[in-house]
């Protein structure tokens, strides 16, 4: 297997991993609990960490099925673009936005960074492995836009 195959097959298993991810997401009680999981992040944060938590906080508190709902449709976007490959560098720059918000806010930068707190969490490794797709030019095989240039 070339490095241009190999690199667009992680982006296709990301896709599923996320659509696995975007389908709880869907789930009513994932939803309407996303303040709940927004504050526990703030617990132990530093001054820095706590502000910026809380500002997504009062954000999502303007509507939180609605906040909730755009999480779940963002998901549910990368899986498809991963998996299909149509706009997929599109969506792993996205995937690179996005990761950083998820280990920012809920996972409050894996802190707080105490005494037995031996995870950074998953945000910042989806982070890395959406820089590594976008080095690795992932968008170049096994995609359906170069099935549907082909046929026009």
């Amino acid at each position: 297997m070339n490095k241009e195959n190999g690199f667009a097959l992680l982006r296709i298993l990301t896709g599923l991993a996320w659509a696995a991810d975007a389908g709880f997401k869907w789930m009513p009680e994932i939803r309407l609990n996303i303040i709940n999981v927004l504050t526990q992040a703030l617990a132990g944060q530093g001054t820095m960490e706590s502000a910026w938590i809380n500002m997504w906080v009062h954000f999502a508190n303007i509507n939180p099925i609605f906040f909730g709902t755009l999480i779940a449709i963002v998901e549910t976007a990368l899986a498809i673009s991963l998996i299909t490959g149509v706009f997929s560098r599109v969506a792993l720059y996205c995937g690179v936005l996005f990761s950083f918000l998820i280990w920012s806010v809920p996972q409050g930068f894996g802190g707080p960074y105490a005494a037995g707190n031996t995870d950074i969490d998953s945000g910042v490794i989806y982070l890395f492995l959406f820089i590594a797709l976008i080095l690795g030019e992932a968008w170049r095989k096994y995609n359906m836009e170069s099935f549907f240039r082909k046929r026009s």
